[in-house]
């Protein structure tokens, strides 16, 4: 692996880890903020609007946008995740310049779903670390036989982290659930635009009739919910998701500079409970996924 200059761990450098993570705890809880802010401002933002065909045997609904879900959303989240998956980064560069006395260019917390793709690209990333943080790093693998909540976290991280750098901005749009709501008798209820993060002029769900009427087939509201395509989040709300996220890197980055000085030690953590970070106020606005 190869190496530039000479050193040790620096003090600066690795309290400005710790407060990567501090500070994605609190920009998320502004993200939370305003997202309340404009799911709930007056008028609301959005409409469900429906169209009847002219014979009325279906009736189709939309989701109208009078405010645009704004694009800050999509910023303050990728901020967020770069400063976690940064911290976790940085931990590894200062394990492998405490364990070797070597400032590594090819350090990288690796995060894969496969003991393969480890094996192939994961494990010479930290093959300059000691024993103890190297084998708690490949513990929290997120292998499909593994789900702790942890493995979770990282498989959630990794992959939101490469959409946002690589491919493109974490778009925010809603998704629909019938919560509540109850639909005339008779009535065939089709969920076109369930599970989907849908945006302005995107069909929600289609409603036939039992006979043709243009009266309203659906009693009650949709439920709808602020969201983010993220199919690793077991459907977990996304800002809930990114408290537990951060909760659990909390607690790695931690455990990795206790490390620092003593790396043949086996590390042992206590993870946290998953919603015991905010208070339900503080995650309490419509986001999922």
């Amino acid at each position: 692996m190869s190496s530039v200059n000479v050193g040790e761990p620096n003090g600066s450098a690795i309290r400005a880890i710790l407060l990567k993570v501090k500070r994605a705890n609190d920009q998320t809880k502004v993200l939370a903020d305003l997202q309340t802010e404009y799911v709930f401002s007056e008028p609301c933002p959005y409409r469900v609007r429906r169209s009847i065909k002219t014979d009325f045997t279906e009736h189709v609904h939309y989701l109208y946008l009078d405010v645009a879900v704004p694009l800050d959303f999509s910023i303050r989240l990728g901020e967020i995740i770069y400063d976690l998956r940064s911290a976790l980064d940085q931990c590894v560069f200062q394990l492998a310049l405490d364990n070797t006395g070597i400032e590594h260019d090819q350090t990288m917390f690796p995060i894969y779903d496969s003991p393969d793709k480890f094996r192939d690209n994961g494990k010479r990333r930290i093959e300059d670390i000691g024993d103890g943080p190297k084998v708690f790093i490949e513990s929290l693998q997120p292998y499909s036989d593994r789900s702790l909540p942890v493995h979770n976290s990282m498989l959630d991280l990794n992959n939101l982290s490469n959409a946002d750098k690589h491919r493109v901005a974490h778009l925010w749009g809603f998704s629909f659930g019938l919560g509540e709501t109850e639909i005339a008798t008779g009535a065939e209820f089709i969920p076109t635009g369930f599970g989907k993060i849908l945006h302005h002029g995107a069909e929600i769900c289609r409603i036939i009739p039992e006979s043709p009427t243009n009266e309203m087939q659906v009693r009650g509201s949709l439920e709808a919910t602020l969201s983010i395509e993220n199919p690793t989040a077991a459907r977990r709300g996304v800002s809930m998701n990114l408290f537990s996220v951060i909760a659990d890197v909390k607690v790695i980055v931690i455990a990795l500079l206790g490390a620092l000085g003593q790396q043949t030690e086996t590390i042992g953590v206590e993870w946290p409970v998953h919603r015991s970070l905010v208070s339900e106020s503080e995650s309490s606005p419509p986001s999922g996924v």
